[in-house]
């Protein structure tokens, strides 16, 4: 059974023409174009020989078959003649009989092979799908030439150990436990001696360098250090400062066989005593990252269980068919396992953003449901004009599909903006999510299509419990073809119909577009008391057992001793000398009086020792007694005498206000760098200060490009100068408001009750993620709106206000569902336990929803109907007819 064209051979005789009707498969006709070409591929339509007819009988039967507007008289073949189409059926479409339907269907072999490679991949990738959850972090690597590169660069030609962490390992008394008790008991030292012993000689042993506590000075005979520096002044609290060689490979490993040894003292099966009011905690860098990993399931699981079903309901309701609605719930399994899976082998390279995984999951949740109701909307309006399932696919294809092609490709090109980012941390996030949505776009364009062909009257059948509202038609004349119109269509854009002819009056939509500007101008103006945080406590979970250990050492020491700086002091001939420890003296007590939140008691060195002073003859001292301090020294210092550390620590967490704090240090550094002397500064949070620098230095840069690259894109899709300038100013009413709501949500803290106010600002990474995605976002629905009104306009030869009105008609509900489940996906996210996931999830949410009822409802509409025709520049003005009237 083939489908075939057949035409007017108007040929010269020098090019084969021999007059008459020329058949040939109309299948290769409808490849001329990518989207009838994909179609045909899918269908696996066979590229064949005309029929033997003789040329009377093919003109003969053409006559049933014209198509008047092209001039061409086209056949069915190969069926007796009551299977021939009618006028109205023939080569709607492609210039072909392709709604001619065989008695046996033919398989479509290229839609099973889509679905099968599909399937393949599927099975390739999720194993790595929770490895990828495991393989982020949040840190950060030194952009090249900065500072802190600098630094890093100086300090691993002297130490070879770079990666060295600290994990603490609290034992506090209850607080609850009776008066008077206090943490120097025998269960301490029990448990302290046990946590010593199985970090020596445990699973780990080769990774542990030292472990440091009152009890294990004490056996050094340094009691008053012991008693002074690791136990608190009511003695309540002590710890052990376990150091170990930092392995990204199995550091999660680590930091669980350490908390399995804190359950054995808790629980009583490490020490006797198991009824004492004592408790040991464990807190470090990599155990607040695993608490994270723990958070982040936590918001991957309430999406799935919240945010999900919601989404699928409201889908339910606008489809109304249970079949159509598995398609996005496929196609969102299937785009998370694969961007997951293909993500595992990029964190393993490149540092991945611990909450790229939930905004990866709410993006694929929002994108694939919004372009599956594109598709499967406009793949039931081509069902109910009366149109077979293969063909209502490509028209589906031809006008949907390219819709997602062109949003999802704006929308890729602002994620792939973020990749130019000197530092992995953003460029990976922005690989993460535009790999997220091209997985999102080829499954909506290759498998969706291939599931609707391949299970045609599964697919097509109605909701079952509204097998009685499946659509009747009837029928009106457009453009001299009977297209037929659903009841319940009709009924759905009355209210539509009513509003778009109010909006189209010129008065009504330069009144509308007015107020808009004036509700904006409130929000725009918070936007000047914009401030941003770097600090990293937003992108940690809120609460989790290793911060709870922190905030308990935190009453006492320094919390800055878990992630302490470094200064490293290089001389031109030795630092053990009369002149280096009085340089160092000088330095330390200037950075105590004059950079605030240094504390005294946490420096150490061969010149400084936890806030004593030791003086260059006590130290010759103590180094020849080969104790303690020599130990100190050979660790600190190289064996040259030319360079050796000075270790200092902040009194608050470390990464809270580093950008002052750092800025103070490296001025103190600069200042006391002398001829003799070169001073440099060492942490990991330097390297993430001059990479926030970095990034926020080129962000208004990169995102200027961005737009001009996104503006002259569309100019191109829509061939106007009009489109991008009138999407110009959509783009920025809806950063206005967003950014000015969130001005008034986090740092004036209008909604504090809802939504916690942040003293130190918003963070630092949110307006860069929120920026890219929302400008993709309110571009999304704008181009699905103008498409459609492009689409009337220049191919229905409809004036330009009735091509908005009916535009708003056939696609306004769509595009309010759609948001709502867009809406409804990315406020999962303000259900996180992190702010900074809080924050994204805030922007994102309320982006759509004025993309949703501002922008696609109100703005863009009367700002199309009050340009007419001028949004068609620099195009010739159509000759069009006398409107039609729109019986919607």
């Amino acid at each position: 059974t083939r489908c075939w064209m057949f035409e007017l051979d108007t040929r010269p005789a020098s090019n084969g023409g021999k007059g008459g009707v020329r058949a040939r498969c109309g299948a290769c006709a409808a490849a001329v174009q990518p989207w009838r070409r994909w179609w045909r591929v899918l269908l696996a339509h066979p590229c064949c020989c005309a029929p033997k007819q003789s040329r009377a009988a093919l003109a003969e039967m053409s006559e049933s078959c014209a198509d008047d507007n092209e001039g061409d008289r086209l056949l069915a073949a190969g069926y007796d003649e009551s299977a021939a189409p009618s006028a109205a059926e023939c080569c709607a479409v492609c210039a072909c009989c392709c709604r001619t339907r065989p008695s046996v269907r033919r398989l479509p072999v290229g839609a099973l092979v889509v679905v099968l490679f599909w399937l393949a991949l599927v099975l390739s990738t999720v194993f790595f799908v929770f490895k990828f959850l495991n393989a982020t972090s949040l840190e950060f690597s030194a952009p090249s030439g900065s500072l802190a590169d600098k630094a890093n660069k100086e300090y691993s030609k002297y130490f070879e150990d770079t990666n060295s962490e600290q994990m603490l390992v609290l034992l506090s008394v209850d607080k609850d436990a009776p008066a008077n008790t206090t943490i120097l008991n025998n269960w301490t030292m029990a448990a302290s001696n046990y946590l010593t012993y199985s970090m020596y000689t445990g699973k780990f042993k080769d990774r542990v360098t030292a472990v440091v506590g009152y009890y294990n000075l004490l056996t050094a005979n340094i009691t008053l250090l012991a008693a002074d520096v690791f136990v608190s002044p009511d003695q309540q609290v002590t710890f052990l400062g376990v150091q170990y060689v930092k392995n990204d490979e199995d550091e999660y490993d680590f930091v669980l066989y350490a908390r399995g040894l804190l359950d054995d003292v808790n629980d009583g099966d490490a020490v006797t005593d198991q009824d004492v009011p004592f408790t040991a905690q464990l807190t470090s860098v990599m155990a607040v990252y695993k608490d994270m990993e723990a958070a982040i399931e936590k918001d991957l699981a309430k999406m799935d269980l919240v945010s999900l079903p919601i989404a699928l309901l409201i889908t339910i309701v606008v489809l109304r068919s249970a079949p159509l609605v598995l398609l996005p719930v496929i196609n969102v399994i299937i785009t998370n396992i694969v961007a997951f899976g293909l993500m595992y082998p990029i964190a393993l390279v490149a540092d991945v953003a611990s909450f790229c995984p939930p905004v990866m999951m709410s993006l694929a949740i929002a994108m694939n449901i919004d372009y599956s109701l594109f598709l499967l909307t406009r793949y039931q309006e081509e069902l109910h004009s009366g149109r077979s399932s293969d063909s209502a696919v490509l028209y589906m294809l031809q006008h949907s599909g390219e819709i997602v092609a062109t949003s999802g490709g704006v929308l890729l090109l602002c994620f792939m903006s973020l990749i130019v980012f000197p530092l992995s941390f953003i460029s990976s996030f922005g690989l993460s999510a535009a790999l997220t949505l091209l997985c999102t776009i080829l499954v909506n364009l290759s498998l969706t299509p291939s599931m609707l062909l391949l299970f045609a009257d599964f697919f097509s059948s109605p909701f079952p419990c509204l097998s009685s509202c499946r659509p009747k038609t009837t029928g009106k004349e457009l453009d001299d073809q009977t297209v037929a119109v659903p009841e319940e269509e009709k009924c759905w854009r009355s209210p539509w119909k009513w509003y778009t002819q109010f909006l189209m009056h010129w008065q009504v939509a330069l009144a509308a577009l007015v107020v808009i500007l004036a509700c904006a101008v409130p929000f725009v103006y918070f936007v000047s008391d914009y401030k941003t945080s770097t600090n990293d406590l937003q992108a940690l979970p809120s609460s989790s057992p290793a911060l709870d250990a922190m905030d308990r050492f935190g009453e006492y020491w320094p919390l800055g001793l878990i992630n302490p700086y470094t200064v490293l002091v290089k001389s031109n001939t030795t630092v053990f000398s009369q002149d280096a420890f009085d340089l160092m003296h000088s330095f330390v007590y200037n950075i105590t009086v004059s950079v605030g939140g240094v504390a005294p008691k946490a420096i150490f060195g061969i010149s400084n020792f936890y806030g004593v002073e030791l003086q260059f003859n006590q130290a010759k001292f103590l180094r020849n007694q080969n104790g303690t301090y020599a130990m100190l020294y050979n660790e600190l210092t190289t064996a040259d005498d030319k360079v050796t550390q000075l270790i200092l620590a902040s009194s608050f967490y470390p990464s809270a206000n580093i950008s002052d704090f750092v800025d103070a240090l490296r001025d103190r550094v600069d200042a006391f760098s002398t001829d003799g002397f070169q001073l440099y500064l060492v942490n990991d949070l330097c390297d993430e200060k001059d990479a926030v620098d970095s990034v926020l230095h080129l962000f208004p840069i990169i995102t200027a490009v961005v737009c001009v690259m996104v503006l002259i894109l569309l100019g191109i899709v829509f061939k106007s100068v009009v489109v991008p300038l009138r999407t110009l100013a959509t783009i920025a009413l809806t950063m206005g408001f967003i950014y000015g709501l969130g001005v008034m949500t986090f740092v004036r803290g209008f909604f504090s009750p809802l939504l916690e106010k942040l003293d130190d600002g918003i963070y630092w990474f949110t307006p860069i993620i929120a920026f890219v995605v929302i400008l993709g976002l309110a571009l999304d629905y704008d181009i699905f709106l103008f498409s459609r009104i492009n689409e009337l306009r220049i191919v229905e030869k409809r004036n330009c206000k009735e091509s908005v009105s009916v535009a708003m008609q056939k696609t306004g509900i769509t595009i309010i569902f759609a948001g709502l489940i867009m809406a409804i996906a990315f406020g999962g996210l303000l259900f996180s336990l992190i702010d900074v996931v809080q924050q994204i999830g805030f922007f994102l949410s309320f982006a759509v929803l004025e993309c949703t009822f501002v922008q696609c409802s109100i703005f863009v509409p009367a700002a199309v109907s009050l340009l007419r025709d001028f949004n068609w520049l620099p195009r010739f003005r159509l000759d069009v007819a006398q409107s039609k009237e729109c019986e919607m």
